[in-house]
């Protein structure tokens, strides 16, 4: 319902009510317990990811791009020691979202043709990437509350007041960059 560590975390479900329901013992709070002991909400996805992709003697990195991007830095062999795991910024939420705003009829950027259409708008980039959460160390972590439906219309007037003549392939393909741009920095910043 609502998350913003370090002031706190606010998640649905009762896991009395559903271990009483299903008779099957139930395991809760995570996110709830990591906020508390000063971390980020996310306690479960770095465990699992050096459990399942660690490499006996390299590091690897793991980037998910969902609505949010983040990733998992996974030492050699899987050790907690080293293992960290951070917010990138924007994963598809904002391409998702413009290309709603512009194309009612669409889910999303299907295939990526409107991006592949457009030229990204690099005075647009330039002034988001300048936002502190880029530069701010991990642990680190961003949301949908940050980029709102008010957020993606936003964006799509920046655009067109950077670009006048600016097409709707070039807003989607900026938001795109957004996105790669966003994890690019993370890698180059802190990984």
């Amino acid at each position: 319902v609502w998350h913003e560590p370090p002031h706190g975390t606010w998640q649905f479900g009762q896991p009395a009510v559903i271990a009483e329901r299903t008779g099957l013992p139930v395991v809760a709070d995570f996110r709830v317990r990591d906020v508390a002991a000063g971390g980020q909400g996310a306690p479960l996805v770095p465990i699992a990811d050096a459990l399942l992709f660690a490499d006996d003697t390299r590091w690897r990195v793991l980037q998910n791009l969902g609505g949010i991007g983040n990733l998992t830095v996974v030492p050699p062999g899987g050790t907690l020691e080293g293992l960290r795991a951070f917010d990138t910024g924007p994963g598809v939420c904002i391409v998702d979202g413009v290309t709603r705003l512009l194309r009612p009829e669409l889910p999303y950027d299907v295939d990526g043709r409107l991006a592949a259409q457009g030229q990204p708008i690099e005075a647009v980039l330039e002034a988001l990437l300048a936002d502190p959460f880029f530069a701010q160390e991990p642990p680190r972590r961003t949301g949908r509350e940050r980029y709102t439906s008010a957020f993606i219309a936003e964006f799509v007037q920046r655009c067109r007041a950077a670009r006048p003549s600016c097409s709707e392939g070039d807003i989607v393909a900026t938001a795109c960059w957004f996105t790669a741009r966003s994890i690019a920095l993370a890698f180059e910043r802190f990984v």
